[in-house]
């Protein structure tokens, strides 16, 4: 008669002893306890990020499996902001959050719960913490240089662009100028959190012109993440500018005139 009673006091105690054992994260790297507060770090406006929570419970004495979390879900989450909970089983368990696109700098918090589905593997049915995310707009750094270039008609002035993604999210950024007639050429870059990346981005200008120019990184989450550097473009069509242009414009000539197109380029730098 006593061996329901013990069995319950076993549960009971097994689901104590489990309350108390940290839960690990993937991402972010770390363990959280029962109703504590995880740092998620810095991310900007519109941007999405992931939970990443390993699911296995074992015997905190000699690792036996004793059972194992089924889903995870967001609670309580600031206004504008969505989620994604995980799928069933997932291993790991991945949830996704989404911040508001216009959400102001500051500091945000939400739940998220992880459950073990109708307290099945008596592990103790939900395990909740916080997390508290640092919003900042400015999680884009940039530059551009040079910030002049002189080239010939039709010949292409090339910008070369840094970015550096400073926050704990991914995002993708696009890079356009404005100033140039019909010209709408566009260069999308994805960035990992914490990495960086630099490229060319070209301007052609058809007429003999000074064209300044405004070259715009824009962030696909949000508006907010905005970045903008003045330039400018002298377009000439004198022999001088022409020659200079070909040490850093379109190859446009036959295989059999390569050495003369690279001649004509070093005269054009010794020679301005």
């Amino acid at each position: 008669m006593r061996t329901p009673a013990l069995l319950l006091s076993l549960l009971l105690l097994a689901a104590s002893v489990l309350a108390v054992r940290p839960l690990p994260l993937l991402v972010p790297s770390t363990e959280v306890l029962q109703g504590s507060v995880v740092d998620y770090g810095t991310l900007g406006p519109g941007q999405t990020f992931s939970i990443q929570i390993y699911p296995i419970v074992t015997a905190p004495n000699d690792g036996r499996y004793m059972g194992r979390w089924d889903v995870a879900s967001a609670s309580e989450l600031p206004s504008g902001w969505s989620s994604r909970p995980s799928g069933l089983y997932g291993n790991p368990l991945e949830l996704e959050v989404t911040t508001d696109p216009m959400a102001e700098d500051g500091d945000y918090n939400f739940s998220v719960n992880v459950d073990d589905q109708d307290d099945a593997d008596h592990i103790g049915g939900r395990f909740s913490f916080s997390v508290l995310v640092h919003l900042r707009s400015n999680v884009l750094t940039a530059s551009v240089s040079p910030v002049f270039q002189e080239v010939g008609a039709g010949q292409p002035a090339r910008f070369a662009v840094s970015l550096t993604n400073t926050g704990t999210a991914p995002d993708t950024f696009r890079v356009s100028a404005q100033g140039v007639k019909d010209w709408s050429y566009q260069v999308n870059e994805y960035l990992a959190p914490g990495t960086s990346k630099t490229f060319n981005y070209e301007v052609v200008g058809g007429d003999e012109a000074y064209y300044p120019l405004v070259i715009t990184v824009n962030s696909f989450s949000s508006p907010k993440i905005h970045f903008e550097q003045p330039v400018a473009l002298q377009v000439r069509t004198n022999l001088g500018a022409d020659y200079r242009a070909t040490s850093h414009g379109v190859l446009l000539y036959p295989p059999l005139m390569l050495p003369l197109y690279s001649l004509a380029g070093i005269l054009g730098l010794i020679f301005p």
